[in-house]
């Protein structure tokens, strides 16, 4: 796969602060979420979405629980607070222990 056809994949999100919509944001990355998880058990969403956006894959997997478990007709009794905040500690602790070594 060449550069460009990565750079097609990756798309680009430009946030443009001061301008109206919706001219303040321009998307043009795929809608990958839709195209991987069409077709699939709702059970397996959370874990798709997860891996797709590793970015904070925690957060996802959280609302995508949230949400399939609320469509199902599951009542939600929980808000997931202490649950982001620990994925999202786990997330800094990752990022320091591969980024930093490089970096000292």
């Amino acid at each position: 796969m060449n550069v460009a056809r990565l750079a097609d994949l990756a798309g680009m999100l430009r946030v443009r602060p001061g301008q109206a919509r919706p001219h303040n944001l321009v998307n043009t990355r795929p809608d990958l979420a839709d195209m991987l998880a069409r077709g699939k058990p709702a059970a397996s969403l959370p874990d798709v979405l997860a891996s797709l956006y590793s970015l904070c894959g925690h957060a996802q997997r959280l609302c995508a629980t949230l949400a399939v478990d609320r469509a199902r007709g599951i009542e939600v009794d929980r808000d997931g607070a202490l649950e982001l905040q620990v994925g999202s500690l786990c997330d800094q602790v990752r990022r320091v222990w591969m980024d930093w070594p490089g970096l000292l």
